[in-house]
């Protein structure tokens, strides 16, 4: 499963049918999570609704506004005022306690934004904002599932054959359940997820391709760049981060569209710093007491707090809603365990690029929370920090820590199996338990099996819970099924020079023989430095690029001897 290579690739019509499959099954998990939440259901839900129906700059969205109790406030319906998630930090209260609230009155709330948020995602979901505050909020949260499958789709499209399983693999890895449900929700984090990983992934595959996929790489990397800008302040300054491992992760070539396409990430970076410093986010703190501890013992509080913050990515103790659903237990357990073999395999084959790029990653996502913990003197303050801040990172980490298998497989079939397993069983438990939380109020998980009997909440639809449930869970099935035969169909090019051997000449010539003419183009510009110039990458036969690649790594590289095998596998 994920293997290197196929020599008899399926018919072009027939990739395209199953691609379309996995984008449906994509878009049905999102839309089930989409559904799985009433109004008001994820952590702030009152500020950013508020803030969508009376976006920045107040004056001009049309709300009316009055200053109760010295606190300027705007005129929302109730059912978006800070009143409308009655069910917060209560977990045996159903969402049934909105019934009795009406689109139609009128309150006023000092929830919105006031300048801690960039401008953009608050003023684009105003255009959905209509008569229905359910069918605008579900509106919402069906584009957010749409932008993110369409763009995160099209780059997986367009990405060198050898970049799509890490990339695969690590939305896989890392979004499964908590990645997944704040793309299908009304938070800004939603555009934060999706915008950080499509930058990062098109940004890299723009410098490693060429032509027409090289542009069209660089304009999605460009959306990506829109949706984390306009959405969090930390997210933008992410793209600096991002853009710096993107560069040290690629082996450089002498061309100058590759420093152009740097000059863009550095510009992005700049722009991304800019809008960080230019909005008034708060630290993001949460219940800190202040406390007169020494410097040393802080710091070691925060570094001993560092496993729980990081389980967080997946839902200990910062599960879905207002952190009142707890996912501790079968949905934790195997999160991690999926999570612990991905480091484990991606550990298998690492060079300087790829190590440095992981700790640059690493070192935003677990150093800002211990940063202002020293600073503000909290000493849980990385437990407390909420990891969906940081949680756009994680993606882009396992998309790095994953490259450079393409030599042999990533994972067996068997393990691929347990992965899905594993997965399943998150994607399950966790949606199931999010559903009755809401619908009946939450006492012990899985209480309520079925979840269409005697339900307390659902929206005003003929679908019902339980077919939500379950075809939302089979979508994930159905393409983490056909993904992994997308993904041996394609032919792979082994990227770094360091991982050529001689013993690959049969296999390189009767890999790029059988392949399609497309994926030879695609991959041109990874060959053509091993190629006599006169060459140039022009009407070649697989035993030319194959011989040529080999004589390349053994006689510019210091680490490959004459036999063709590695004298070190430090690099």
């Amino acid at each position: 499963m994920f293997g290197r290579y196929r020599t008899n690739p399926m018919p072009l019509p027939l990739v395209w049918v199953m691609r379309g499959i996995v984008v449906l099954s994509l878009a049905t998990l999102g839309l089930g999570w989409a559904a799985s939440s009433p109004i008001g259901g994820s952590p702030d839900d009152d500020y950013h609704l508020g803030s969508i129906w009376c976006p920045p700059p107040v004056g001009q969205s049309g709300c009316d506004i009055r200053v109760i109790d010295g606190e300027e406030r705007v005129a929302v319906p109730e059912t978006v005022s800070d009143q409308v998630p009655c069910y917060k930090f209560q977990s045996d209260v159903s969402g049934a306690c909105q019934l009795p609230m009406s689109d139609h009155r009128t309150v006023y709330t000092s929830r919105y934004d006031a300048g801690n948020y960039p401008f953009g995602y608050y003023q684009f979901h105003h255009l959905f904002v209509g008569d229905s505050v359910a069918t605008s909020v579900l509106l919402m949260r069906a584009f957010n599932v749409f932008i993110a499958v369409a763009l995160l789709s099209a780059i997986a499209f367009l990405l060198p054959t050898y970049l799509r399983t890490p990339y695969s693999l690590a939305m896989l890895v890392s979004w499964l359940p908590m990645g997944v449900y704040f793309i299908a929700s009304n938070n800004p984090s939603s555009w934060s997820m999706t915008g950080v990983l499509a930058y990062a992934a098109a940004f890299r595959g723009s410098l490693e391709t060429e032509g027409k996929q090289r542009y069209s790489l660089l304009a999605l990397s460009v959306v990506g760049l829109v949706l984390s800008c306009t959405s969090r302040a930390d997210s933008a300054f992410y793209i600096f981060v991002v853009t710096l491992a993107m560069l040290l992760s690629t082996r450089w070539t002498r061309s100058a569209l590759n420093w152009a396409i740097a000059a863009y990430g550095v510009l992005a970076s700049i722009v991304g710093i800019w809008i960080m410093t230019s909005t008034s986010v708060a630290s993001n703190v949460t219940d800190a007491v202040v406390t007169g501890e020494s410097f040393s013992k802080v710091v070691l509080s925060n570094i001993l707090s560092l496993p729980k913050y990081i389980a967080g990515f997946w839902g200990y103790r910062r599960g879905p809603g207002w952190f009142d659903i707890y996912l501790d237990g079968p949905v934790e357990v195997f999160s991690l365990l999926v999570v612990g073999m991905a480091l484990y395999v991606g550990a298998r084959y690492l060079t300087w690029r790829k190590t440095l790029a992981a700790l640059v990653l690493a070192g935003a996502t677990l150093g800002i929370p211990i940063f202002l913990g020293i600073q503000a003197d909290y000493p849980f303050t990385v437990e407390m920090y909420q990891p969906r801040y940081m949680f756009p990172l994680a993606a882009v980490f396992f998309f790095i820590w994953f490259t450079g298998l393409g030599k042999e497989k990533v994972f067996t079939t068997p393990q691929y199996l347990m992965t899905c397993v594993a997965l399943v069983i998150v994607q399950g438990i966790s949606m199931h338990t999010v559903l009755e939380r809401y619908i009946f109020g939450q006492f012990n998980v899985m209480v309520h099996v079925n979840l269409n009997f005697a339900k307390l909440w659902w929206w005003h639809t003929s679908i019902e819970p339980m077919t939500v449930f379950i075809v939302a869970t089979m979508g994930l099935v159905v393409a983490m099924v056909i993904t992994p035969i997308l993904l041996r169909n394609a032919v792979l090019i082994p990227v770094d020079v360091d991982d050529i051997e001689k013993s690959d000449i049969q296999s390189l010539e009767m890999m790029i023989d059988a392949g399609d003419r497309s994926e030879l183009n695609e991959s041109r510009h990874v060959i053509a430095p091993y190629l006599p110039s006169s060459t140039d990458g022009q009407a070649v036969t697989g035993t030319d690029i194959a011989e040529s690649v080999v004589s390349y790594s053994v006689n510019e590289n210091p680490d490959i001897n004459d036999s063709g095998s590695e004298k070190s596998a430090s690099d």
